[in-house]
């Protein structure tokens, strides 16, 4: 069988809105940042002070130890692991439980902030 090629059509770029640029660099405006912050301020931020764990492993750990009342959903950056909870709740019983540690490993439990990602890089040990 053999197989068929189409050339897509071109199809030029619309802008509805265009941003302010400084220095070849577009700037996003404070609403949409405030916006995304809102948004972001929800959710809870884990990482590994060493090397991070596969995701399926750490999601499944993490099912294990949380012993809450609604549901969760779980992302990562490869970095981060993003945590949205659909009750308060739950997500304050995470914030205030004792340290985590999957296989053998500290998982640090965050709520998310603009800084997390500067927060991560400052912790390189943890004193025993």
């Amino acid at each position: 069988m053999k197989a068929q090629t189409r050339a897509l059509p071109h199809v030029s770029p619309h802008v509805t809105q265009a941003l302010p640029h400084v220095d070849g660099i577009a700037e996003i405006p404070a609403s949409i940042l405030e916006k995304g912050v809102s948004m972001w301020s929800d959710y809870v931020v884990g990482f590994f002070v060493e090397k991070r764990l596969p995701f399926p492993l750490v999601k499944a750990a993490l099912a294990r130890l949380w012993k809450i009342k609604g549901s969760y959903t779980i992302s990562t950056n490869r970095e981060l692991y993003y945590v949205k909870f659909n009750l308060d709740e739950d997500r304050k019983q995470v914030l205030d439980a004792d340290p985590i540690f999957i296989a053998g490993r500290l998982f640090v439990v965050h709520q998310w902030t603009r800084e997390v990602k500067a927060q991560k890089n400052k912790i390189t040990s943890i004193p025993i």
